[in-house]
C-alpha cells in the first residue's frame, strides 16, 4: 500500500512527448491539458497539478479542438436523429457554437418541421446575433472572508488539495456537485488553478465528509467508488484505480493526529493561609497578653522583690 502511495506521489516521468491537448472520456466529458501516454495511464498536466486517467476510460484523444469535435462527430450515427441532437447538445455544452449550428442547418433542411431542431437553431442564433451588453462599473464589494470547519489541517495539506485532489474533483464531480441540487456535498467549479477562495470551499466541503477516527470509511472516499444520484456507475472504477489512490494518500495524511488534551489533577486543594487578628488603632484588644514562660519558680525571699516593694522603680 505505501509503495503504491509512493508511485503515485512521485509521478510518471516527464520525458514523455505529449500526445495531444483534449482528451473526450468514456462519459463524453471533454478534459484539457497537455496529455501523456504513461503504460496504461493517460496522464493531464495542468498549472495546479497532473491527473491520472486510465486507458479504458478514454474514448479519444485530439490535438486541438476541431480535432476533437471531429473525434465525437465520427462515433456519432448521422443518420439517426436523437444520436445527432446529443452531437449537437455535446457541442454546446463544450461551447462549439459553430460546428452546433452546423448540425442543425443540416438537421433542418431534412426535418423542416422539427419543432426542437427550430428551437435549438434559433435559440443559438439568437445568442450569436444579439449585441454585448456593456457592463456598469459597480465598485465590488470586499469578498466575505471564507473559514474552513474548525479542524486541524497538516502544513503541505492545502497545497496537496490543490494540487492533486481538486483536479480530481473538476474532472469526476463537478459536473453534478455544482449544482444547487448537489445535497451537502457542494463544489466550487475552477478553471485551472481557480483562486485561493475556491479552493478553500472546496476544501471546507471535503473535510466535512471526512472521519478521524476512521479515515478509510470516510464518506468522501466511499462515495467516490459507489455509484450514487443518477449516476449509472461510480464515478471512479474501484480503490485500484490512480485516481482513488490520489485521494485515499491525501485524506490519510491530511489530519494530523490528536494530541494529548492537559488532564487536571483531581484532589487538589490549595491550602487556605491562617487569618491573623488586626486590632486597629484606639480600639481595646479583646485577646489577652499570654504569660511568659517561667524557666524556674518565684524565691519569695528574692531581695530584688523585697526592694521593689518598699522603693519601687520610677
Amino acid at each position: 500500500m505505501n509503495t503504491a502511495i509512493f508511485l503515485l506521489l512521485a509521478g510518471p516521468s516527464l520525458s514523455a512527448a505529449p500526445i495531444g491537448h483534449f482528451l473526450i472520456l468514456e462519459n463524453e466529458q471533454l478534459v484539457e491539458g497537455t496529455i501523456t501516454r504513461e503504460g496504461n495511464l493517460y496522464v493531464i498536466r495542468r498549472e495546479v497539478g497532473e491527473t491520472f486517467i486510465p486507458a479504458e476510460r478514454v474514448l479519444a484523444v485530439a490535438a486541438d479542438r476541431p480535432g476533437a469535435y471531429l473525434a465525437m462527430r465520427e462515433r456519432c450515427n448521422l443518420r439517426d436523429l436523437d444520436d445527432r441532437l446529443r452531437l449537437v447538445r455535446w457541442c454546446i455544452h463544450n461551447n462549439f457554437r459553430e460546428e452546433a449550428m452546423a448540425e442543425l442547418e443540416i438537421l433542418q433542411r431534412h426535418q423542416p418541421q422539427n419543432d426542437q431542431i427550430r428551437a435549438m437553431l434559433y435559440g443559438l442564433r439568437e445568442i450569436k446575433t444579439t449585441a454585448p451588453v456593456v457592463p456598469l462599473k459597480v465598485t465590488p464589494s470586499p469578498l466575505p472572508v471564507v473559514e474552513v470547519e474548525p479542524v486541524a489541517l497538516n502544513r503541505e495539506a492545502f497545497g496537496m488539495f490543490v494540487s492533486k485532489v481538486q483536479p480530481i474533483l473538476m474532472n469526476l464531480c463537478v459536473r453534478c456537485h455544482a449544482t444547487n441540487e448537489s445535497g451537502s456535498f457542494h463544489l466550487n467549479r475552477v478553471i485551472g488553478g481557480g483562486d485561493r477562495q475556491s479552493a478553500l470551499l472546496n476544501l471546507s466541503a471535503v473535510m466535512k465528509q471526512l472521519k478521524r477516527d476512521d479515515r478509510a470509511s470516510s464518506p468522501f472516499l466511499l462515495q467516490a467508488v459507489t455509484a450514487h444520484g443518477k449516476m449509472p456507475q461510480p464515478a471512479i472504477r474501484d480503490r485500484q484505480a490512480p485516481a482513488y489512490l490520489n485521494l485515499e494518500a491525501w485524506v490519510m495524511t491530511a489530519l494530523p493526529e490528536e494530541e494529548p488534551k492537559p488532564v487536571e489533577p483531581k484532589g487538589f486543594e490549595e491550602p487556605k493561609l491562617k487569618e491573623k487578628s488586626v486590632t486597629i488603632f484606639g480600639e481595646t484588644s479583646t485577646s489577652q497578653a499570654k504569660p511568659e514562660p517561667q524557666t524556674a519558680p518565684k524565691d519569695p525571699f528574692d531581695p530584688a522583690i523585697f526592694n521593689g516593694t518598699i522603693e519601687p522603680k520610677k
